[in-house]
């Protein structure tokens, strides 16, 4: 039998074209599977920080915790949550998530926020010139005070914190509510 030598052509190019879909299809399967476990990581790690604060969040004393308009000239739609916090757990605390919720008379949520009072741990800090964060762990018994800036604030909140400080205040008690509660945790 004679191969002609258009035939070998189209064989080469064929198996070419079949070999390069099965290498990137084995490769795209290999990317997925390793999505598919980091995701499953990050959940386990996400439910097991939740859990933590489910079990220890009612030994941690937020004290003092309050928010108001930043004093700063270039911080001018910024508003600032203080606070101390005392752990009065038996253990270490590593990482800290705080909630801050601002709800209506009504209990709908107008804005909600995330804080890390002591610190966030970020993979990208050890990149940038070898510096580290200000993480901190918290020792049994220890306290210690936190400032948090909320610069993603809606219009209506930072203008019932402007009228907080008006000469003559209106009675805003009834318009907005503070809630915060403990959301994550990780201890040593």
């Amino acid at each position: 039998m004679i191969v002609k030598n258009k035939h070998i052509q189209v064989i080469f190019y064929s198996s070419a074209i079949i070999v390069t879909v099965l290498t990137a299809t084995l490769l795209i399967y290999n990317v997925y599977l390793q999505w598919k476990n980091d995701s499953f990581a990050l959940k386990y790690e996400n439910s097991v920080y939740q859990l933590t604060a489910e079990i220890f969040g009612n030994d941690i004393l937020i004290a003092n915790a309050d928010v108001q308009k930043a004093e700063d000239d270039f911080a001018d739609n910024i508003l600032l949550f203080q606070g101390s916090i005392r752990n009065n757990t038996g253990k270490t605390i590593s990482s800290l998530l705080i909630e801050v919720v601002f709800l209506d008379p009504a209990g709908t949520i107008l804005h909600k926020e995330w804080v890390y009072p002591l610190g966030k741990k970020s993979d990208l800090e050890p990149l940038l010139f070898g510096a580290r964060g200000k993480e901190r762990a918290l020792a049994p018994e220890e306290t210690t005070s936190f400032r948090h800036f909320m610069r993603n604030c809606p219009r209506k909140i930072l203008n019932r914190f402007a009228a907080k400080k008006k000469f003559a205040k209106k009675d805003l008690a009834g318009e907005m509510r503070l809630d915060y509660s403990i959301a994550g945790m990780s201890v040593l």
